[in-house]
Parts: C-alpha cells; sequence; structure tokens
C-alpha cells in the first residue's frame, strides 16, 4: 500500500557543495527558481532522481565542512512517501557530493551541447547560441564563461572531427 506523505511536515533540506557556477545555475534552471530562490528539487527528471538518491540520513547532526566549493547549495527535497526524513537529520557524504557534481556537469556538457548542435541546425552563430545559452541558462554572465564554453564547444568539435576521419577511413572513404 502506498503511503501519502504527511504534508503538515516541512520539505527536509541538505546542503550541497557544489564545483561550478555553471552546475548552480544548471540546477536552478532545471528546477525553474530564481538565483536566491530556495531551489525545491522534485524526482521528475533524472538529476533530481540522482541528487535523491545520494541523500544519507542520520539520527544524530553530521558536521560536514563543505571543502573546495563554489557555492554550497541548500536544496529542499520532496516529501518522502516513506517519511524516511522525520526525525532525521540529512546530509550528503563527501563521496556522493563529488559523484552529484560529476554527474551534474556532465548533464550540464550534454544539455549544452544539444543546444549547440539545435543552433546549429538553425543557422544561428555560435556566437549567438553561447551568449542565448548563457541568458537563457542565467549564468551570471561573464566573458570568461563565454570563452570557456566556446573552447569546449571547440575542443568537442575538434573531438569529433578526428574521430569522424579516422572513421571514414576505415572504412575507405577518405
Amino acid at each position: 500500500m502506498k503511503q501519502t506523505p504527511d504534508l503538515t511536515l516541512p520539505n527536509p533540506s541538505v546542503k550541497i557543495p557544489i564545483k561550478k557556477d555553471t552546475t548552480v545555475a544548471y540546477l536552478r534552471h532545471l528546477f525553474q527558481t530564481s538565483r536566491n530562490g530556495p531551489l525545491l528539487i522534485n524526482r521528475n527528471i533524472s538529476e533530481g532522481k540522482f541528487i535523491n538518491s545520494h541523500i544519507s540520513y542520520s539520527d544524530m547532526p553530521v558536521k560536514k565542512t563543505p571543502g573546495n566549493c563554489y557555492e554550497e547549495l541548500i536544496v529542499y527535497l520532496p516529501k518522502n512517501p516513506l517519511n524516511e526524513h522525520v526525525n532525521k537529520f540529512t546530509f550528503i557524504r563527501s563521496v556522493d557530493a563529488e559523484q552529484i557534481n560529476d554527474y551534474l556537469e556532465a548533464k550540464f556538457e550534454l544539455f549544452f551541447r544539444s543546444v549547440i548542435i539545435a543552433g546549429d541546425s538553425m543557422g544561428i552563430q555560435k556566437k549567438d547560441l553561447i551568449e542565448a545559452f548563457v541568458m537563457g541558462t542565467k549564468i551570471p554572465f561573464d566573458e570568461k564563461i563565454i570563452e570557456r564554453l566556446k573552447k569546449n564547444d571547440y575542443r568537442y568539435r575538434v573531438k569529433i572531427y578526428n574521430f569522424l576521419i579516422q572513421s571514414l577511413k576505415s572504412i575507405g572513404l577518405q
């Protein structure tokens, strides 16, 4: 029998040390929150499911130091149908924080590449695409970020180009 969460209880929260500014902006974009608003994640998308699967619970408070991170982001979790969080302290182990950061950075890269490919097919210039991407995801506008994304795109394209050349050579087409 499926239990329904007690809606009178507050949503549990947890602090996630996020390493990159782009990752923070990406999370806020995904879960549609403002730059300073509370971040309520859900399990409707893979990023929310992944974060939720790395939450740990304790009967006692767990003191954690954020380490080297861009921002220690407080996220509010969905109410658990099992009410696992009731009378518990939530925390993220260091290894889980690393895995969350790696996963979110990879998903951000995939999203960025998908936007670039779609924009290319529409005939939009790279510079405009990247600036639109930054504005659309609400990444704080900075020339360093624009340059980082341009370099990322260039390196990826060179890698794909080299792969295609080698693959075509292997079947005698190049």
